[in-house]
């Protein structure tokens, strides 16, 4: 049953059992039961178009520049706030990551050796760290 059917189904005005042991029996937090969502005010839907224009016309901007962008035009709104907006939007900034694991389907994959062989003693097998360090908007390749 969803949520809101299993709260539909706790009676206020039963004597046997109370509204704890109903929400209990049910599983329903308490505070749940209670709860009823507050729809959004005006100021909060105009900051929220505001910023999905900002964000159209650059989604790159993070909370932290959105945030910036909106206090310079005069929107007295928190980063804080401008996160949860946007989690609210369900719009992300779109960032470029490194793909240091995305495999090339034109080079040969080199056979597992190790997989059925049976350590037994020292130095029988070495191992190799590649570490990928971040350097001015590169990615760096060290062994070691």
């Amino acid at each position: 049953m969803t949520l809101e059917q299993r709260r539909a189904l706790i009676d206020p005005a039963q004597e046997k059992l109370s509204i704890v042991q109903q929400c209990k029996v049910l599983h329903i937090q308490r505070s749940g039961f209670y709860y009823t969502p507050r729809p959004l005010g005006e100021e909060d839907l105009r900051n929220m178009r505001f910023m999905d224009e900002l964000h159209m016309e650059d989604p790159c901007r993070g909370t932290r520049r959105l945030s910036d962008e909106l206090l310079q035009k005069g929107v007295m709104i928190g980063r804080d706030k401008v996160r949860r907006s946007m989690q609210l939007m369900r719009i992300k900034a779109v960032y470029c990551v490194p793909r240091t694991t995305a495999a090339d389907a034109t080079k040969y994959k080199f056979p597992y050796l190790l997989r059925e062989l049976k350590i037994e003693r020292r130095h029988q097998v070495w191992a190799v760290d590649i570490t990928y360090v971040p350097v001015r908007g590169a990615f760096r390749r060290t062994a070691e």
